[in-house]
């Protein structure tokens, strides 16, 4: 492997959802691999975790920090792990693939259904404050990240109760129209896809695989470490 090896990348965001429109943007995301004696060396020395290459709307991850927010249920990350096609698959990159119900837990409720809810609560905050919108980090862009909160309360109940995401939404129209939604109309749509999700009796462990996830890394690393040795 030389300095950064990418092992995983695939096209996310609005495109693998089939939620674009002709102004949409490819957002690439995947997962690198430093050389193994880099990431044993001092952290200083090492590089960064994580690279956001605007210039080609691409945002990589040092396959540690992927694993820890993998862990953690982070919504953005779980999805690289159920894309429908990868530009970019190694081996290594096939193995974190194989692995992608090892990540699970019901942390999910949290991480897809509590965010959005969240967001919810802001959004009517600020209304009554006579404000526009979620939060200035997304001012102008109130149907697209209804759209994207609601989204996340479909792929967690999804993820509850089949242990398996499907990135590309089935109903794109319904998305768009709750987009369109004024905030009274929004409102109890939200709370009926929360309490939907909450009603899921779920198979899923109330924590990840740890043991698997560190077996896994360290059996990457392993490959990093051979490979420069070659």
């Amino acid at each position: 492997m030389d300095e950064r090896t990418v092992i995983l990348l695939g096209l996310a965001g609005s495109k693998a959802y089939g939620m674009d429109t002709p102004e949409s943007d490819d957002d690439w995301r995947g997962v690198f691999v430093y050389p193994t004696e880099r990431v044993l060396g001092l952290p200083s020395l090492c590089g960064p975790e994580t690279i956001d290459d605007t210039a080609h709307e691409t945002v990589l991850h040092e396959v540690g920090k992927f694993v820890r927010l993998a862990l953690a249920g982070n919504p953005n990350i779980l999805e690289q792990l159920y894309l429908e096609t990868y530009p970019t698959l190694t081996v290594e990159g096939a193995w974190l693939v194989g692995a992608r119900d090892a990540f699970l837990s019901q942390c999910v409720r949290v991480t897809y259904g509590g965010y959005a809810i969240a967001q919810m609560k802001k959004l009517a905050t600020r209304e009554r404050q006579g404000l526009v919108g979620f939060n200035p980090r997304v001012k102008g862009r109130y149907e697209k990240h209804a759209r994207h909160c609601f989204r996340l309360l479909r792929q967690g109940t999804q993820l509850l109760r089949d242990g398996y995401l499907d990135v590309r939404v089935t109903n794109p129209a319904e998305l768009f129209a709750i987009g369109q939604m004024p905030l009274a109309e929004l409102k109890p749509r939200f709370e009926e896809a929360k309490a939907e999700m909450d009603a899921v009796e779920s198979s899923l462990p109330l924590e990840p695989d740890y043991a698997r996830v560190n077996e896994l890394l360290l059996r990457i690393r392993e490959a990093a470490w051979t490979s420069t040795r070659k």
